[in-house]
């Protein structure tokens, strides 16, 4: 998981994250040690803290996206693009994207 990285890069405190949560600094050091695994809901909780998506929280993306300077509009687009366009209608728009 992310969440250290991501942690830093917005310059909040493992005491600040988890009075967001609602939740112990124990408990937010063992998330970023990777000893034990937040619930859905806290997974989604800091997915919308930190502007980025539940996915790259957890890894599986290979880089991070801020989207709390995104404006409505691009993250519309960015949403249909991630779950709604499949592989060849994401080529097809990279293709029009790059001319």
């Amino acid at each position: 998981m992310r969440l250290s990285e991501l942690r830093k890069l917005k310059g909040i405190t493992q005491k600040e994250l988890a009075e967001k949560l609602k939740l112990s600094v124990a408990i937010i050091s063992k998330y970023e040690r990777n000893e034990c695994d937040p619930s859905v809901e806290n997974l989604i909780k800091m997915a919308n803290i930190f502007g980025v998506s539940v996915d790259s929280l957890v890894g599986n993306n290979a880089e991070l996206v801020d989207l709390t300077a995104v404006d409505e509009n691009r993250k519309y687009a960015i949403k249909k693009i991630v779950y709604e366009l499949d592989d060849l209608e994401v080529a097809k728009l990279v293709g029009y994207i790059d001319k």
